[in-house]
């Protein structure tokens, strides 16, 4: 009869791990497409896209220069970025493409600047005219990518939650100065934030205070906008 019990403690021990484990590589799986889909090199489109959507006077723009945006946004901010970053791996610069080391964030990070910055000068060129809401995000994006590149020299942060920050911190400038009422997509976007914060700790990418530092970085970046606007 002991031994009995004692197997079927043991089946139920064995049970239990394989359920918890099952569990947890199903919570991995959400958090690396959670972690995907909000990846800071998306973000900026997304915001663009916003933008021009959001029941403000940018929602009336003409489609043909909302497409031209949103191509120049894309191509700056997200596709030369990733080609940089392929391209470094193939030249052996980095060991990885997700530049889990901190030492090999550098080259990334600057050629990011310099992309926001582009992005910035070829926005505000544009023959049609392009609103400053709409190119102060990106002069903001490149301080805030140059921010996080400066405080990798000592310290590892989030890029992820700096993005995310410095996208709900511009997402109130946006409102507060278009005049525009942003509680639900402010409340939408500090979920997204608590789920991607999450998120990351899950798959033990930062500490936590690796993610409030880069949350506070990137908001406190976005937020200064308001002093030019």
């Amino acid at each position: 009869m002991h031994d009995e019990r004692l197997l079927s403690t043991e089946s139920n021990s064995v049970s239990l791990w394989h359920d918890y484990e099952k569990n947890y590589k199903m919570q991995t799986k959400i958090a690396r497409t959670i972690s995907a889909l909000f990846h800071p090199l998306l973000l900026p489109s997304y915001a663009t896209l916003y933008f021009f959507t959001a029941p403000t006077f940018l929602s009336l723009v003409a489609f043909p220069l909302i497409k031209a945006i949103v191509v120049i946004v894309l191509v700056s901010t997200a596709i030369a970025p990733v080609i940089i970053t392929i391209l470094l791996y193939n030249m052996r610069v980095t060991t990885t493409l997700t530049l889990k080391n901190r030492e090999e964030r550098f080259f990334p990070m600057a050629a990011a600047v310099l992309l926001y910055l582009f992005c910035y000068l070829i926005l505000k060129r544009l023959p049609a005219g392009v609103p400053n809401i709409i190119n102060y995000f990106f002069l903001s994006a490149a301080l805030n990518v140059f921010i996080v590149l400066t405080i990798t020299f000592f310290t590892k942060i989030s890029a992820h939650m700096a993005a995310i920050g410095g996208s709900a911190g511009y997402l109130y400038v946006f409102h507060s100065y278009m005049q525009a009422d942003g509680f639900y997509p402010l409340l939408v976007i500090i979920s997204i934030t608590a789920i991607l914060a999450y998120s990351r700790l899950l798959l033990k990418a930062h500490k936590p205070s690796q993610l409030i530092l880069g949350i506070l970085v990137g908001f406190l970046t976005s937020l200064s906008t308001l002093l030019i606007l």
